[in-house]
């Protein structure tokens, strides 16, 4: 089997879309993981003005979250 121009631009191109479907691929976890969280902080909000958790319950809430 010969190895020439030809097979070695396929591994390449294989290689260079490996790696940005990876990155891609991280960059939309990172991005789902934000939202998430803007999600909850906005559910604790919520709830710290409703009256359900107190000021300190809040801080620590948001800190852990925040934090993950």
């Amino acid at each position: 089997m010969m190895f020439g121009g030809g097979m070695i631009l396929v591994w390449l191109v294989s290689i260079v879309g490996g790696y940005f479907l990876v990155k891609f691929l991280m960059q939309q976890n990172k991005s789902t993981s934000d939202a998430n969280k803007a999600a909850l902080l906005t559910i604790l909000k919520r709830r710290y003005a409703s009256g359900e958790i107190n000021q300190q319950e809040f801080d620590e809430y948001k800190k852990n979250l925040l934090n993950a």
